[in-house]
This record gives C-alpha cells, structure tokens and sequence, in this order.
C-alpha cells in the first residue's frame, strides 16, 4: 500500500513540475544527453551552393540541439570565392556592385521567442558574425522558423588573393535572457550566406599578342569598378579552334581559373582575334562541351567579318615557283603566315568558321565596340603611316557615308559590328582608338561603354531578382531579338554575296621576291599621278636599299633621301606591351614629292644585309586601274571532285585578252603548322575544257585536291595593258573539301518526349535519317524555327566514329527554351549543319546542306513543355487601402499571379517582403487561401499581400516599392518553394501614408530661379524650367519632402495654369510634387527628399506675360525646422530635443485621445511654427 502511494505521489510531483515549466523545454531538458546528440532536420531545403551563395549544412554545432550550459552554438563558414584584393572590393562597395549589408539565412528550431510566464524570461538566442551582434532568432514553440539577418560589409572576412578560404565564424548564444537552469533550447539546421556581386573579367588578346597587352586595361577596371581581373595566354599565331581549346582547359580542371577564383562564370573581354576564338568556345556546335562558364563576351575591335589586312601577308603566290621553295629562310613572313593569320582572313571568316561556329549556337550574348580614327589622325605609328595600310586594308575613308569605309586602321567598323551586338558608343571616334591604342589610350572609354556589363551583378538563385513580365529560366531575354536580328543580316549579306560575287574588284599592285645578300631585284609599276600616292615595304632587313626611278627620269634612295622613307622604329617595350607591335617589323612606307604619271622602277639592294629578306612591296592607289574578276564554280565539294575557277582582268575599265593578261592558280593548304604550296596550274582562254569558249576574255582553271581540309586559291596575274608595261596584282579564293559528301536526307518526325514522367515535355525530338559518305566522327545541328519563322531553339549532337551508310541521329531541342519563348506551334526544324570532326572534337569542315529541307511537328501549346511547376508570372497589380476612411493608405496590397501546375491546386500558405529602392526591408506579410491550378498560359491563381506601411511612415518614403522573397508551402507541396521573380509596384508618394501633414511657407529658405521659356500651342500657356534649391544651411539638416506646392500671387501678369488647392492662409497654389519627386528620381534621389545645399530641376507651365515670376513661393513639409529660444514644453514631449513634425503629429494623436487641452496642443503647435526650442514639462 505505500509503495502505491508513494508512486501516486511521485506523478503527482511530477504533475506539479511540469504545470510550473510547461511553457519551458523542460521536457527537453530532462532528456538532454539523448537530444544533445540528436540531428534535426528543417522543412527548409539550403540553398545549392554557387559563387555568390556560401552554404554550410554538416559540421561543427549544425543540427544539434543546444542548451545554454553547452555554450554557443558555433558555425565556420568558409568564402571560396575571391572577390578582389582589398582594395577593389573598396572600390566596389562605394560603387555599389558590393552591398552595404549581406542577407545570412538560418533556419532555427523551437524558438520560444513567446515562451516564459512570469518566473522565467522568453528565449532569446542572440546571434553574432566574426563577434558583431547581428540580432536575436524569431520562432516559436517546436517548430522550425527560418531567420535572416544582415551582416555588414566590413565586417566579413573575404580571400585576400585567389585560392585562398576567407573564414567566418558564427556564434548563437542560447537563452541569454535566464541565467539559472537550461529552460530553453534551439538547433541551426543549415548556414547561407548570400553576397551578390558582379563577375570577375578574363581579359583574351589577340593576334601577335601576350597578356601583358591588358596591362592598363586591368590598372583601370580596378581604379573604376573594382572588378578583379585576370589574363590567359593563348597563341599568339595560332588558330582559333587551338585557342578555343586553350580558353576551355584555362578555365576548367582542378589548375584551371574558375577553381581558383571559386566563381562559376566569367566575363570575357577580348581584344581583335581573341573575341573569335571566344565565339569559338561558346559555341556549342563547335564545343558542345561548353558548359555556361562564360556571362557574356565583350569584344574590342574584333574582325567579326576578317580583315583584309590579313590577305596582305599571304601573297606568297607573287614569288616565283623555285623561290617558294625558299620561304622558309625569310624570317618575317615566316613568322606571320601562320594559322592565327590565315583565321583573320574575310574568306576564311565567312567560309569555314561560319559554318563550324554558325552564329545561331552562340549560347552567349556578345557584343562589341570598336574604333572610328578620322584620315588626318590615322597617323604614324612606329614611324610608319597607318593611312596606306588601312586604304589597302578596306579602303579607309572616314567621310564616306558607310561604315564599311570606317575603321581604326586594321579592322572596318562594318566587320566589327557583324554577326554581333555593337554597342550604342561604337563606334568610337578619335586617333585614341586605332587597332594598337585602343587598349592604352582609349580603354576608359571602353570600359565606360561595358559599365553596366562588367558591373552586372549576379544574384542568389535563393532570391534570385528578375525584370517585372519575365518568367521561366530564360537568363539572356535579349538572345532570342538578337539571333533575330543577326538572321535579318545573313539574309541580307547573302543576297549581297550572290551578286557581288562575280563582280569586279580593283585590287593593288603588287610585287615580292626573296633577296639575298649581293643581290639586287627590279619591279615594274605603272604610276597615275595624283591617284598613285606612294608605296609601303614590308618585310625589309635591315641594310637593305630601296631606289625608286621615276617616269621623269628622277631617282629617290633611302640612303640619298632618307627623309622620304619612313622605316618602322619598334622598341622592345612596344613588342612586350602593344598588340600586333611585330606586324610593323620590317615595314617602310614612301610618298612622292610630285605626282608623275608612267612606268616606275622599284630597285631593292642588299649590300650589307646579314640574312635573306623575304619582301613585298605594295602601291597606294586611291582607285586601282586594275580589276580581277574571279569567282568559284563550287566553294565546297567532296574529296575527289575538281575545284573550278573562272577569271577575267581588266585595267582602267577594259578587259584584258589574249596576249595583254597571263593568269596562274597557285593553290596552298591550310595546315595548323603553316601552308602547304602546290605547283601552279595555268589559266587557259582555249575553249577545252575546263573553259568554255575560246578568246571571250573569260580563262578557266580547275584543281582537283587530294585531301580534305581548307584550300587558298590565290589567282595571280601579270596584266601588260601597255607594250612596255607590266604590272602584277592578285586575288584570293579560299575553298573547302570535306572528306566525304555525308548529308542529311530527311527528317523522319518530331515529337515531344517527357523523359521524367512529370506531364511536361522535357525535349522536341526531329528524328533525322543522314548519309555518311565516308567513316569519321560527325556532328549535326539545327534551328528550331516558330510559325513566324524566328529561331526558338539550336539543337547539336555529336556521333562516336561511324561507318559509311546511313544511319538515324535524333536532335533534342530543349523543352524548357520551348516554354521561355511562349510561342506555340508547330514548329518546323531546318538550317540544318552537319560539320565533320577532328581529333580534339571540334567541328572544322563544314557540309554543304540542303537548305530547304524541313521538319515539322504537330500542333503544341508552349505550355505542354518543361517549366517550373510552381512560378510567378511577373504580373500583379498593386493599390493602397485606407481602413479608417482618413484619406491616407493604412496597408498596400500588393497581388501577383502565380502558374502553378495541373495537379498542384490546393490550400496554401505563402509570405513576401517589402523593400524600397535602396533594397532595405519596409514590410513583410503572410497570407493563406486555395490556389487553382493553371491549364493554359494564363494563371489562375493570384498571391495576395496587404503589408502594413508602418515603416513607410516612419522613413517617409516616395516611390516604388518591390516585392520580393516570396515563399510558398503547403497544398501538394512537399517542401517550401523560394519563387524567383520580382515584382515592381507602380510610385507611391510617401504623402499617400501620412496624415496630417503641416505645410510651411519655406520660400525664405528656397531660392526659385526659372529659365528656357517656350510658348505650348495647346492652350497658350509657356512652359519653363524651373530650379528649385534648398540653400538652408545643413546645421540643422532642414529636409524638404512630401509636398511641393507652388504659389504666386494674385496678378494679370503671372498666374498659375491650374489651381489645386489654398494654402491655411488662404494662397491658391499649384500641386508640383509628383513634377519634384520624378526629378528628384532621376537624378538618382530615390528617397525623394531634397536635402539642404542640393536643388532639383523640373519642367512647369504658367501663363505668364513677360516671362518673369515676381514673388514666387514655395510651400512643402519641413522635416526639421530651425528653432531661436526655448519655450516649456506643453505635450509632454523630451524638453532636451528640438520639437519636429513628427512630435507635433504625436502630440496631435495625443489630444485626439483626450490626453492633453486645446490650449496646450496650441501652445505646442505656436512653439514648433514660431521655431522655438522646448524647454520644460507641464
């Protein structure tokens, strides 16, 4: 029996505890040794880690309960990502790019933040970063809650250099408030720290080019924005599919940049080839490896279409048959016709890298600037004119009224601003922004016109920030209006290319030869006075002499005249910093005191020249006599097949025949090492094949190849358009052939597929049935077009090493990109690329294909495909409310519609934030209701918050708000959904929120000054420009806001155009604020507040007689008023504080409530408007 009631006993004691602490974590106290070891697990998913998302979610205290008696909870997170050294991450904190504060998300179990009963206090866990307060956690009782919290800039721990771990340590002390036993405790299921911030650069030179050319590019970006940089080194002769590989193994692998800088993604800024052998990387029909590393490239005088400076250096044909056999021992054209020049070239540009690198799969958007340098600053570099050059080069002509005349010496503005997106600042216009300087003097420039490329920054995916109308995981909205627009181009260059194609082209005169030391070589050209300027020599050693007979009999020497020969002076430092320095090595240019007309003879000596000179010497004339005419029958065909080429010459408008032109192909193969010449084969004029007719002028060659690859077909020509003269010119042709003569034969059929079983499609397949001529690894793409005929998609897929036949290859068009675009279809598959492949997998030989061949699926909704289950559309709608019916908004609702997929309907809970401008926390809400699922493109369900404007008030705040941070749990969800989009409320002016407001005559304070008087033909009034200043001294911090009116006084002369209202003394007035608060905004104000010494100017309308504005005056809100002397204080309010608006606003509230007399509130409102200080209580 006592055992019995001593056990009654016991639960009844045990009864009587937990009644006293059943508010508390007693339970969990008394089982402290089992939870201490205890993970817990959150309904908050973490956010997946990225460069600018720093999560922790095991280790250290993570997941395990905490009492006060274990000491803090402690988390090291580490900082993987280099942001810039000190400095620089200076620079961008004051630019803006790094935030004043960093969101630090956790979520926290069992918070008891409502807990205690009187004997114990409520849990507060108070929370630190690196030792600085950040707050207390927020929760309740056995749930988890996610907290946020703002960490300051300065008070993070960033990388120092790249490679390096930035740690930081955070500490949550338990239960601060009790001192005694463990009442409380809490756990820390994960740690994210989130640090939006711009992309670091990766600076690509160019041609004949090293790293060391970024040099003040890099000091600059970093006095600027702050950006870090960092350079690679690519070849600096080299191909662009060699350089390309280059840039994939520098970013990517364990050694690679993207490791060490610990970022997922760089801006590219190149300069000249370096921006094609950037095309070449992201694109992913030539490197389907390429996987999203690169943001965006941004070139800088890249020959998007080549440079006809190029073709200069491959003239080799000009040297007769047994000296080619030599060219190797002349350094100079050895060392620059290499595969990077050949790449330059406009043929090889247009030829083969179009078609390997097809401007439809580019997956990044690139865009260019470059240099506009008028003729009379296009001048000396090194010593040599870079005029000459620029005319044979593109026939440089600053006053022409095209840009294909523009340029900066090497590359024409029109092949910079083809198959790209040009800047609104290109082209750049000066002597600062030739090819060579444009990287020293002219990159401020260039990089003020990339500014809000280079400090775009990049946002968490956990709260990731879209533009209002967005939807979907489109991140390059502008991609899909560009490949329209560079479609609309091709289009047209085609047809330009059809029928120019057999056009005459005026081509220079030419000579070249290799000279040896003793030696001497004669060359013949045919002057015509003011149009034959001078020549330019490239390829020169040094001692060798240049004489120059002319028609009259008058000889110039370079040793004799050397005034006249300008000889290239390039430096050591200027081959280290400047790009392309090499080119000019060896060069010379000549003018001629006086024009003459007649045949000149170009004597080149070697007296004391040490090694063989292998020269080219060219004439400068304003419109060539000569013209060539040369086209091909085929650019590409299949091994085996013969190359035929047509040709006629003509001179001063003539064509040429018989005995006055011999024509010669000389044909070379592109190699990586260099060319590889073939004997020449004669033009023949007979009527046997491969010419037609006999003596018509028109002379025909055919080649037939013996292996693939990519072909040059220089047609050379000795033209004697006058018994003693002759003179040499050439064209260039380049031709393709492929392996084999594989193609695609049809597409079978296209259909969606949805691969996961989730009711979406995931891909639109087009089966197509392709011949393969010859076995060999292959890789076939096409565009996916809409019923308007605009590119929706690009689909490419590589084959292993296939046999001869036929076989099936199925192109998956993603379905997501589908769905971005919002078109339904059918759709149709065409532009068909099929490219054979080489050793490293890059497509290099490009097939011809049947351009009308199609493939076409049914009838599908854009809906049907992949997309987000759960999304916001972007749209909403916004209004304020007004409760109390006082005139002034007590919440703003704030609506957005939501796509939530068939199956998904259902009841839910769903909270937002409210931020302004300045991206500070105003207001948050929650909300709950059924949701309807959404069977077409229009949601059917609408996210509704009313947030209180609290906050509003007290920061007196005008303009837009944005919704942003928006979860959703509940339904059929099985863990909270972050939707990632942005909502934009339209402008709200801060007057909308507060009552009462107490306007003042401010004009004492305000200076109004009113200039550029112009008549309105609507309604007679004029219209002017009115400046508002707020010259009160900034002492007292005398802030203008809310409400702006204007008043004039009563006169015939000058009268307002519309009246809004009397003013408490009785002065009509017109309302000016929305005019001030928009001015204010765009001037980059966004509280807008006129703050003391700052003015604002705004447009207004008056009817005004003389245009003068006597006595004008301004009425608005004083936030602080000046004070005098000191009267007591009548509403209870600190006698030690200067009484404001908002005190008087208080002390109205409190004589509303009956708390304070008539007379002492007047009293009060006495003091404030004659600007006495308090200085007492009643």
């Amino acid at each position: 029996m006592k055992r019995k009631l001593f056990v009654v006993f016991c639960c009844f004691t045990l009864l009587a505890c937990y009644a006293y602490v059943q508010s508390t974590d007693f339970g969990q106290s008394q089982t402290a040794a089992l939870l201490r070891g205890k993970s817990r697990g959150s309904q908050f998913p973490a956010p997946t880690p990225e460069d600018v998302t720093f999560v922790k979610t095991s280790g250290d205290s993570l997941g395990y309960i905490h009492f006060r008696s274990d000491g803090p909870i402690i988390i090291n997170l580490p900082i993987e990502r280099y942001f810039g050294d000190a400095k620089e991450r200076k620079k961008q904190h004051e630019n803006g790019l790094l935030a004043d504060r960093f969101q630090l998300y956790m979520p926290a179990w069992d918070v008891d933040q409502y807990g205690g009963d009187g004997h114990i206090q409520s849990e507060v866990d108070r929370v630190f970063f690196n030792g600085e307060l950040l707050g207390t956690l927020s929760g309740n009782n056995e749930i988890w809650q996610l907290n946020s919290f703002s960490v300051p800039f300065d008070v993070v721990k960033f990388p120092e250099q790249p490679g390096d771990v930035g740690m930081n340590r955070i500490e949550v002390w338990v239960d601060t408030a009790n001192s005694e036993a463990d009442y409380w405790c809490t756990a820390i299921d994960w740690v994210a720290l989130l640090i939006p911030a711009p992309r670091p650069v990766l600076m690509l030179h160019g041609w004949l080019s090293d790293p060391s050319t970024w040099t003040w590019a890099r000091a600059a970006l970093r006095e600027m924005n702050g950006v870090p940089s960092c350079t690679l080194a690519l070849g600096k002769n080299n191909s662009i599919f060699f350089n390309a590989a280059l840039i994939k193994a520098g970013l990517q692998g364990d050694a690679g940049l993207k490791k060490l800088y610990g970022v997922e993604q760089f801006n590219i800024m190149a300069h000249s080839k370096g921006g094609l052998d950037s095309r070449c990387y992201v694109n992913t029909h030539s490197n389907p490896d390429f996987d999203d590393d690169v943001r965006q490239i941004l070139q800088v005088s890249t020959p998007n279409a080549g440079s006809a400076m190029a073709d200069l250096l491959f003239n080799a044909h000009m040297l007769p048959w047994h000296e080619r056999t030599l060219i190797d021992t002349g350094e100079y054209f050895k060392e620059l016709q290499g595969p990077g020049a050949m790449c330059l070239t406009p043929s090889y540009i247009n030829g083969t890298f179009a078609m390997c690198c097809p401007v439809e799969s580019t997956a990044v958007p690139v865009k260019v600037q470059t240099g506009r340098v008028p003729d009379d600053e296009l001048g000396f570099m090194f010593n040599c004119s870079l005029l000459p050059i620029a005319r044979l080069a593109y026939r440089h002509d600053d006053q022409a009224p095209s840009m294909c005349f523009w340029g900066d010496g090497v590359v024409s503005v029109q092949s910079a601003h083809t198959n790209v997106q040009p800047k609104r600042s290109s082209p750049w216009r000066g002597g600062n922004f030739n090819h060579l300087k444009i990287l020293k003097q002219g990159i401020p420039s260039v990089l003020l016109g990339y500014r809000s490329e280079i400090s775009e920054i990049k946002q968490p995916k956990y709260t990731l920030v879209k533009k209002t109308g967005t939807r979907g995981r489109k991140e390059h909205p502008e991609m899909q209006e560009w490949l329209r627009e560079i479609r609309r181009q091709q289009e047209e260059r085609k047809q330009e290319e059809n029928k120019a194609e057999q056009d005459w082209q005026p081509v220079p005169q030419y000579a070249a030869g290799l000279l040896e030391r003793g030696e001497q070589k004669l060359h013949q050209f045919l002057l015509r006075g003011n149009h034959s300027p001078g020549f330019s020599f490239m390829g020169l050693q040094p001692g060798v002499k240049i004489s120059i007979l002319m028609p009259s009999g008058k000889v110039y020497d370079s040793e004799n005249n050397a005034e006249l020969f300008n000889r290239a002076q390039v430096s050591t430092e200027d081959l280290e910093e400047l790009p392309m320095a090499e080119l000019f090595l060896g060069m010379a240019d000549f003018s001629f005191p006086t024009p003459e007309t007649g045949s000149c003879i170009v004597t080149l000596s070697a007296p004391h020249m040490t090694q063989m000179c292998n020269y080219r010497i060219i004439l400068h004339e304003d419109e060539p006599a000569a013209a060539l005419k040369c086209w091909l029958e085929q650019r590409q065909l299949p091994l085996g097949q013969p190359f035929r080429v047509f040709c006629q010459a003509g001179f001063d408008q003539r064509v040429l025949i018989g005995e006055e032109v011999k024509l010669e192909l000389c044909v070379e193969q592109f190699a990586e090492t260099g060319f590889v010449p073939f004997a020449p084969v004669n033009f023949r004029d007979d009527g046997v094949w491969p010419d037609d007719l006999a003596g018509d002028g028109l002379f025909s060659a055919s080649y037939t190849s013996t292996q693939p690859g990519l072909y040059v077909l220089n047609v050379k020509a000795v033209l004697q358009p006058q018994p003693d003269v002759k003179i040499n010119c050439s064209k260039q042709l380049k031709a393709q052939v492929s392996a084999s003569d594989s193609r695609v034969l049809e597409v079978k059929h296209v259909v969606p597929l949805d691969l996961d079983n989730d009711q979406m499609y995931d891909a639109l397949q087009a089966k197509c049935r392709v011949y393969i001529g010859k076995k060999g690894r292959y890789r076939l793409g096409a565009s996916l077009l809409g019923q308007d005929g605009n590119i929706i998609a690009v689909a490419n897929v590589g084959t292993d090493e296939v046999e001869a036949g036929e076989l099936e290859v199925d192109l998956n068009f993603d379905g997501s990109k589908i769905f971005d675009c919002a078109i339904d279809g059918p759709y149709q598959v065409a532009n068909f690329r099929l490219s054979e492949v080489n050793e490293d997998g890059y497509a290099y030989v490009g097939l011809p294909q049947d351009e009308q061949l199609r493939g076409a699926s049914e009838a599908i909704s854009y809906m049907e495909f992949k997309h987000e289950p759960v999304m916001l559309s972007g749209r909403g709608q916004d209004r304020g409310i007004d409760l109390n019916g006082d005139g002034v908004y007590d919440r703003l609702r704030v609506s957005v519609e939501l796509l939530l997929s068939p199956g998904l309907e259902g009841y839910y809970q769903w909270s937002g934030s409210l931020y302004d401008e300045n991206m500070r926390i105003l207001a948050s809400a929650n909300a709950s209701g059924y949701l309807q699922s959404s069977s077409t493109s229009q949601p059917e369900a609408q996210l509704v918050f009313d947030f209180p404007v609290d906050e509003i008030v007290e920061r007196r705040y005008s303009g837009q708000f944005l919704l942003r941070s928006i979860s959703l749990w509940g339904g059929k969800l099985d863990q909270v959904r972050f939707l990632p989009t942005e909502y934009n409320t339209g402008h709200y002016s801060g007057r909308e929120f507060v009552g009462q407001i107490n306007m003042l005559d401010v004009s004492s304070a305000v200076q109004l000054d009113f200039r550029d008087w112009r008549v309105q033909p609507e309604d007679g009034a004029l219209s002017c420009r009115m400046r508002v200043l707020n010259r009160s001294g900034k002492q007292n911090a005398e802030t203008l806001e809310l409400v702006y009116w204007l008043v004039l006084p009563s006169s015939e002369e000058c009268r307002l155009q519309r009246i809004d209202g009397v003013t408490p003394d009785g002065q009509q007035y017109m309302d000016i604020t929305e005019q001030v608060e928009m001015a204010l905004r765009e001037a980059g104000r966004l509280d807008s507040k006129l703050e003391p010494g700052q003015s604002v100017e705004l447009d207004i309308s008056l009817y005004c007689r003389d245009r003068s504005v006597p006595n004008a005056k301004i009425f608005s809100f004083w936030a602080d008023p000046p004070y005098l002397n000191n009267v007591p204080n009548p509403v209870d309010l600190n006698q030690d504080q200067l009484i404001d608006d908002w005190e008087i606003l208080l002390g109205l509230e409190k004589w509303g409530r009956g708390e304070v007399s008539d007379a002492e509130i007047l009293d009060a409102i006495h003091c404030w408007q004659t600007q006495k200080k308090l200085g007492g209580k009643p």
